[in-house]
């Protein structure tokens, strides 16, 4: 089987050339090494970049036909070494929530492995992605799991660090998110540095 056709096909993001691959016998759970499986291949066609997530650009009609051609035909979520580690993580970072949601109700893990961005909730956050912190969450996600991978520990930590973020703040709290007595020092403390240094530059201007 040639991982190599159903990988072209996907990130060519043509329909036709999809379901030939398949008819040609494609593994739809095919893995490349730091690309991904298929299925993050049809979140992200360009692995290289996740400027989406900052532009707020949907899914695409043709993406939303591909993943679901994918998970008819056999396509399993399997952890990848990508950056984003996983197709769920992928999708939860760009906040595309109709692909979210096939994919956990296609029976994907809802909380994946952490990759390089962390677990889908803690990228979603970090990202300010509210809806997809909203779906993660009703599909039973711990938002105090910790992960041992990525830049945050916790889902909280995501949104409290990252200036996009604020949206997701609230709804991590109503949901029961604990701060854990660090991330809030630390994001005061750093204000607090910030003021004095204004402060100090004014008072030598004057």
């Amino acid at each position: 089987m040639n991982a190599a056709e159903i990988f072209d096909a996907v990130r060519s993001l043509s329909i036709p050339a999809v379901l030939a691959a398949i008819k040609s016998g494609s593994d739809t759970s095919s893995i490349r090494e730091w690309e991904g499986s298929v299925l993050e291949a049809a979140i992200r066609p360009n692995p290289l970049t996740t400027s989406n997530a900052r532009n707020r650009i949907p899914a695409s009609a043709t993406q939303i036909i591909i993943i679901a051609l994918l998970l008819t035909n056999g396509a399993r979520h399997n952890p990848s070494n990508s950056p984003m580690g996983s197709a769920v993580t992928a999708a939860a970072y760009l906040e595309y929530v109709d692909i979210l949601k096939a994919l956990v109700e296609a029976g994907c893990s809802a909380n994946p492995p952490p990759g390089r961005f962390g677990t889908p909730i803690i990228a979603a956050a970090e990202a300010g992605q509210i809806a997809a912190v909203k779906l993660l969450l009703e599909k039973g996600v711990d938002p105090n799991a910790i992960s041992n991978e990525g830049l945050y520990r916790t889902p909280l930590e995501a949104a409290i660090k990252m200036s996009r973020s604020v949206k997701p703040l609230k709804v991590l709290m109503d949901a029961g998110a604990k701060d854990y007595g660090t991330v809030l020092e630390d994001k005061v403390k750093q204000r607090l540095v910030i003021t004095f240094w204004m402060l100090f530059c004014v008072c030598i201007a004057i």
